[in-house]
């Protein structure tokens, strides 16, 4: 407890204007630290930067441009968002074929950031896109199950 009431008298002292032998290096850390005061831009209470200063510079702060939130119905008119057709996607890399499915999952996930960004037709082709590579996946999986099934038949017939 000694320690910290030594420690406060210290502060007490050293913010108190030092003797005329002292007081030119005194000025200089004023300033300097009145500058980094000024400088400072993170009101947390780590860096003791104080709350009524961050409060004055947040007046002429404007905020972030919130154009992705904006409704995509704005822009495009009467057209409505394309299908990501992400369950489709993912059926088909589950129980069929797992490379284009993958692909389509890709262009899936692609559609609703392209739709808010305002790149609208980027979105619908990556909709189409994540369709037919969902599509391709089904197809080639049932093509493979029908060649496995008449080659088994040919096999059979064979013997």
């Amino acid at each position: 407890m000694d320690y910290e009431n030594n420690n406060t008298d210290f502060n007490n002292q050293s913010a108190q204007q030092p003797n005329e032998n002292g007081q030119q290096n005194w000025q200089q850390n004023q300033q300097n630290w009145q500058q980094g005061q000024q400088n400072r831009v993170c009101p947390c209470q780590y860096c003791n930067y104080s709350q009524q200063n961050w409060q004055g510079q947040q007046q002429n702060w404007q905020g972030p441009q919130q154009s992705w939130q904006q409704s995509p119905q704005n822009h495009a008119g009467s057209e409505e968002r394309p299908s990501t057709y992400m369950v489709l996607a993912i059926l088909s890399t589950v129980c069929c074929c797992i490379p284009f499915g993958i692909v389509s999952i890709v262009y899936a996930n692609k559609v609703d950031t392209l739709w808010y960004q305002g790149m609208y037709e980027e979105a619908r082709k990556s909709s189409r896109r994540a369709r037919n590579w969902a599509l391709a996946s089904i197809l080639t999986t049932i093509a493979f199950y029908f060649l496995y099934i008449f080659f088994a038949i040919i096999i059979a017939a064979m013997n």
